[in-house]
């Protein structure tokens, strides 16, 4: 179990920054918005939204009316190649 600090509100500690270069990950950073995904891949957030209601991206986790994806599960989704998440599709 991981102690947080009471006098944070979650937003504020799902609150995520891109790591800096060098530096190890931190609760903070393990998870993306969907403006963070569509910076890391090169879309809109819009689009981003569109792929993962299409299947073709990992479903993101919720916490409460917070809507993240884990960076793991992103990239674990990269290494494989970018597959389609639902079953059936290519």
């Amino acid at each position: 179990m991981v102690a947080t600090d009471p006098s944070k509100t979650s937003s504020e500690l799902l609150d995520v920054r891109l790591p800096t270069s060098g530096s190890e990950p931190t609760s903070a950073t393990m998870f993306l918005d969907a403006e963070a995904c569509g910076v890391r891949y090169g879309f809109s957030a819009r689009h981003w939204y569109r792929l993962v209601d299409a299947g073709r991206a990992p479903s993101p986790l919720r916490f409460g009316r917070l809507v993240r994806w884990s960076i793991r599960a992103l990239e674990s989704w990269e290494a494989d190649g970018c597959p389609s998440m639902r079953k059936g599709q290519r």
